[in-house]
C-alpha cells in the first residue's frame, strides 16, 4: 500500500482556519482515535530558539493548539507539548517555549510543557548505523506511547531543508548533536540525521507549512508564505512531497534520500500517493540555502580551496556579545572579544551552527567570487527552465 500524503490549503494562522486544514490533513492520512485513544500523547514542535511567530523560525502556536485540541477529541489520555532548543539554550527551554507563543497555548489548553532535558536522556543503539552507533535521545520520546512531529517547513544553510526528518535532531542530547555537527561533509552529516531518526521514528506528523522560511534558515532567512498543511503516517514520505512544494526536489537532499534507502519510509515521489491539490498548484519556488551551491565544477577542483568557498562571516556592528554563538559552536571556535565575537579560521568546520543560533544575525556567509557566480548562473538557469517549462 503507498505511503499517503495529506494537503490542505490553509491561508492563515487564524485559530478557526487552522483547526479546519489540521483536522482534515489527518483525518486524510490516519485514524486518529484508534491511534491515541487512552494513550499519552507527545507533541513534538520545532522550538530551535526564542523566536516570535512573525519570524516563522519554530512551529506556529495555532498549529501547536489545533494538534491538542484533536489528540483530547480523540480520546487522549495525556497531552504534552516537548522540545529542545538550540544547544544554547538547554539550561533555559522555558525562554524559547514562552517567545515562541507555545507556552501561552500549552497553558491556556491546559497541557504540559515538555522540556526533554527535565526527564532526561537515555544512549540507545543504531541499528545499521550510517555515522553515529549510539545516539544520547530524550526519554520523553523514547518511552512515549504515540508522537506526533510538529515540524515548520524551512530552507536550512546546513542540511538544505528541514522539516519532518531534520526536527527529529530536537530530540538528542547535546553530546550527539556535536558528534553530528562535527562530521565533515553534508553527506556525512546527514548520515547522522538518518541514524538520530531512526532509534524511534513518529507515529504521525503533521507539518506547519503555513508560512515557511526561504534562502538563509533555518533562523535567518526570509518568511515566505506557502498556504498549505501537510500530514501523513510516513515522515519520509512527507518529507519528499514537501521538497516538491517548495521547488527543492531539484537539491536531491541527502538526508531524505538516505531515510529511503535505509528503508525508513518512501522517498520516490512516484511511489506516494497524494490527497489533496495537485502538487503543480501549490507549488512556490523557494530561493535556496548558501550552500546548495556548494560543489565546485570540475575544473575548479584543483584549485578549490582559494576559488571555491562559503563559511561563517560575523558582521561585528551587528554582534551584540550576547555569547549564542560561543555556547552553540560544537569545535570551541568562537571567542568573545572586547567589542565582537571572534571566529578562530582554524578551528571552524563551517557547519553555520552560530549562524543558526544568533538572535541578532550577526553572522552571514563569506563567499569566494568564484562561488558567487556560480550561484547566480545556477539560480538564473534554474529560473529560466521554470518560466520555459
Amino acid at each position: 500500500m503507498p505511503a499517503t500524503v495529506s494537503i490542505r490549503r490553509c491561508a492563515n494562522y487564524q485559530s478557526e482556519a487552522i483547526q479546519q486544514a489540521v483536522g482534515e490533513a489527518v483525518a486524510a492520512v490516519v485514524d486518529l482515535r484508534a491511534l491515541v485513544e487512552n494513550k499519552a500523547v507527545l507533541i513534538k514542535v520545532n522550538l530551535l530558539f526564542n523566536a516570535p511567530p512573525p519570524r516563522a523560525v519554530c512551529t506556529h502556536p495555532e498549529v501547536v493548539r489545533a494538534l491538542i485540541r484533536l489528540a483530547r477529541e480523540a480520546g487522549a489520555a495525556d497531552v504534552a507539548v516537548g522540545d529542545m532548543p538550540a544547544m544554547h539554550l538547554t539550561d533555559q527551554p522555558e525562554i524559547a517555549f514562552r517567545e515562541s507563543g507555545i507556552e501561552a497555548v500549552c497553558r491556556e489548553e491546559g497541557v504540559r510543557m515538555c522540556p526533554f532535558s527535565q526527564n532526561g536522556y537515555r544512549e540507545v543503539p543504531v541499528p545499521n548505523s550510517r555515522q553515529l552507533p549510539t545516539v544520547i535521545a530524550a526519554k520523553d520520546v523514547l518511552d512515549a506511547p504515540v508522537v506526533i512531529n510538529a515540524p515548520k517547513l524551512k530552507s536550512h544553510t546546513q542540511a538544505l531543508y528541514t522539516g519532518a526528518i531534520k526536527n527529529w535532531f530536537g530530540v538528542v542530547a547535546n553530546a550527539t548533536r556535536k558528534a553530528s555537527h562535527e562530521l565533515a561533509g553534508l553527506e556525512p552529516y546527514s548520515g547522522s540525521l538518518v541514524d538520530i531518526f531512526s532509534v524511534r521514528p513518529p507515529d504521525l506528523t503533521v507539518m506547519d507549512a503555513v508560512v515557511g522560511m526561504e534562502g538563509r534558515g533555518p533562523s535567518e532567512g526570509k518568511p515566505r508564505h506557502l498556504g498549505l498543511i501537510l500530514a501523513s503516517r510516513d515522515a519520509v514520505a512527507l518529507d519528499t512531497v514537501a521538497l516538491e512544494c517548495v521547488d527543492y526536489t531539484r537539491l536531491n537532499v541527502p538526508h531524505v534520500r538516505l531515510a529511503g534507502q535505509a528503508g525508513l519510509g518512501e522517498a520516490d515521489l512516484a511511489r506516494i500517493a497524494i490527497d489533496g491539490p495537485p502538487l503543480r498548484e501549490v507549488t512556490v519556488s523557494f530561493a535556496l540555502p548558501p550552500k546548495a551551491f556548494g560543489q565546485p565544477p570540475r575544473f575548479m577542483i584543483h584549485f578549490a580551496f582559494l576559488l571555491w568557498h562559503i563559511r561563517p562571516k560575523m558582521h561585528t556592528d551587528l554582534c551584540q556579545r550576547c555569547g549564542a554563538c560561543v555556547r552553540q559552536c560544537p569545535v570551541g571556535a568562537i571567542e568573545i572579544g572586547r567589542k565582537n565575537a571572534r571566529i578562530d579560521r582554524k578551528k571552524c568546520i563551517e557547519c553555520f551552527c552560530c549562524h543558526e543560533v544568533c538572535p541578532h544575525n550577526a553572522i552571514g556567509e563569506d563567499m569566494t567570487v568564484a562561488y558567487r557566480i556560480h550561484r547566480w548562473f545556477h539560480q538564473w538557469h534554474t529560473d529560466r527552465r521554470r518560466l520555459q517549462g
